[in-house]
């Protein structure tokens, strides 16, 4: 037995004189930094569901997939151990749902006392040395996309919209795409969302008066699986080409699909003769 706690002291000795002038080796017994870690590296990992969370002592990286909307709460820092340089990673995996990180009280995250993690986003925070109930107590190293970048254009030529018509848009042309337009359909004009996430969807174009002379107006008309979603009207005028454009943010299921129409005056005496319409798509 003397001889095991001899050999316990002499390991215990061996590890302070690798000790490298207050270094820390695992796996090393040269460690060139305060911890050296030669070696895999593990930590706490929770999958959570619930609307409303605390972080714990021992959490470090939180998955969210929530079937609403969520907010976690950071641990208070008048309050519990330092918490100075404590990493804190959040993961949004829900397929619409936004993620609220909240400081406690009126702490603040940098200068805001939340922070929206979006379906598909990751957020790293770093505890800061101001431990008060007020102040930047937390600050933002990181929000990341963990989803692939996504972008869709497509354009139509000429098409004739008659007065009072409410008429699908013809797309005729792929201009860019980063899956290639497997998801726009250029015989139906019809864009099937590939993925959940949230969608920026522009429509822009320009027109004049089939009949010469005549005034009119026209709408654009972004529809989600046959429901308008948003239209804006611009003025058709008597010139050469009038535009208009028209933008909206949406949250999107796999398998959605969007249509754009456009919609003519009734009673103004003339329709639009449509030579361009663009229908730009991005996932943000």
């Amino acid at each position: 037995m003397k001889q095991i706690y001899q050999l316990l002291f002499m390991t215990v000795i061996s590890s302070i004189a690798n000790a490298q002038a207050g270094n820390t080796g695992l796996g090393t017994s040269t460690p060139g930094s305060k911890l050296t870690v030669n070696g895999s590296f593990g930590a706490a990992y929770a999958a959570i569901t619930v609307t409303t969370y605390a972080a714990g002592e021992n959490d470090f990286y939180i998955v969210w997939n929530g079937a609403a909307a969520g907010t976690i709460t950071l641990p208070p820092s008048t309050s519990g151990p330092d918490r100075v340089g404590r990493l804190y990673f959040f993961k949004n995996t829900s397929d619409t749902y936004n993620l609220t990180i909240d400081a406690d009280g009126i702490e603040l995250i940098d200068n805001s006392q939340t922070i929206i993690i979006h379906s598909g986003e990751t957020a790293l925070l770093v505890k800061t040395s101001v431990n008060n109930a007020t102040g930047a107590t937390w600050e933002i190293v990181q929000i990341a996309k963990t989803q692939s970048p996504y972008y869709l254009a497509v354009a139509g030529g000429s098409q004739n919209f008659a007065d009072g018509s409410n008429t699908q848009s013809d797309f005729t042309a792929l201009e860019y795409s980063t899956n290639a337009g497997a998801d726009f359909n250029l015989g139906t004009n019809v864009w099937t969302c590939p993925q959940t996430g949230t969608y920026r969807i522009y429509v822009e174009g320009q027109g004049s008066p089939t009949v010469p002379g005549n005034q009119s107006h026209a709408g654009f008309s972004i529809l989600n699986n046959g429901t308008p979603l948003t239209t804006q009207y611009f003025y058709v005028s008597t010139g050469p080409f009038s535009s208009g454009a028209v933008t909206h943010i949406v949250n999107l299921a796999v398998g959605d699909q969007i249509t754009v129409n456009v919609i003519m005056c009734l009673g103004c005496g003339t329709g639009m003769n449509s030579t361009r319409r663009r229908l730009e798509i991005t996932r943000l």
